[in-house]
């Protein structure tokens, strides 16, 4: 049986995160790679409960995901949010064990934990194709297709809202294809006004991506700043969005 002086010879050369507590779930040590991946250096990690140091009060949901995964004293693997030392959320897979004294008894809990932003991105990119593709497969226009699109995208990468638009080449514009949802109460204005308005090259934020030809940002709502009708600000429901063209003259935002 290994001992505990011999577990923490190996944890630190290890690349993944590496957090050892006693059993109350109270940090004794971590190493580099926890480091790294929390924000919090050791001496500041030290002598505090793990839930503390990763999960605000905010989120106390998961901070009992953890500390149950930590004291049953049972091996176990979570995937589960925690929140580094500067305030971004990091999804991370975690496995958990116990160390143990020469006498054979329980002695620590330690758990290895690694990052997986962007297992969970891919998972996310396929889950939208695949929404996409199933919605478009099964209408016979676009405009057939867009609210299930819309959908897809809004449920998988959790999106309040998303918007459709396309190119009026004889009007030199975008028009709006379609919004999802269509009947959230607190949206309603935005909605109506998203669906007559109507924007010119580099004019909002449908506009930009139409003369990019890339995604840009907004820390206002997508339809801001409309040529043709703008709509007024502070009671919409939205603060920032984000668009990028999905086709040679479609573009969507949420």
């Amino acid at each position: 049986m290994r001992t505990a002086q011999a577990e923490f010879a190996v944890l630190d050369h290890l690349d993944v995160a590496v957090v050892v507590t006693d059993l109350e779930g109270v940090i004794t040590s971590w190493n580099a790679a926890a480091e790294t991946l929390y924000g919090w250096s050791l001496d500041e990690a030290v002598g505090r409960r793990v839930a503390e140091v990763l999960v605000p009060p905010s989120r106390n949901g998961a901070a009992s995901r953890i500390l149950q995964l930590l004291l049953s004293r049972e091996p176990g693997q979570d995937e589960l949010e925690v929140v580094r030392k500067d305030g971004t959320v990091v999804p991370i897979y975690v496995s958990v064990s116990l160390l143990y004294d020469e006498s054979g008894q329980p002695e620590q809990i330690v758990a290895f934990a690694f990052d997986v932003t962007e297992r969970k991105r891919t998972e996310r990119r396929l889950a939208v194709q695949f929404g996409v593709t199933s919605a478009l497969a099964g209408s016979a226009t676009l405009a057939e297709a867009a609210p299930n699109i819309l959908r897809a995208i809004c449920e998988t990468v959790g999106w309040r809202l998303a918007a459709m638009w396309n190119v009026d080449h004889r009007a030199e514009d975008l028009r709006c294809v379609d919004v999802w949802p269509a009947d959230d109460p607190e949206l309603g204005e935005f909605v109506r006004l998203s669906r007559q308005g109507r924007f010119e090259p580099g004019v909002g934020l449908p506009g930009r991506v139409w003369s990019t030809g890339r995604l840009c940002g907004s820390r206002t709502s997508p339809s801001t700043t409309t040529s043709r009708a703008p709509p007024p600000r502070g009671r919409r429901g939205c603060t920032a969005g984000s668009g990028s063209p999905s086709c040679s003259e479609t573009w969507s935002s949420a």
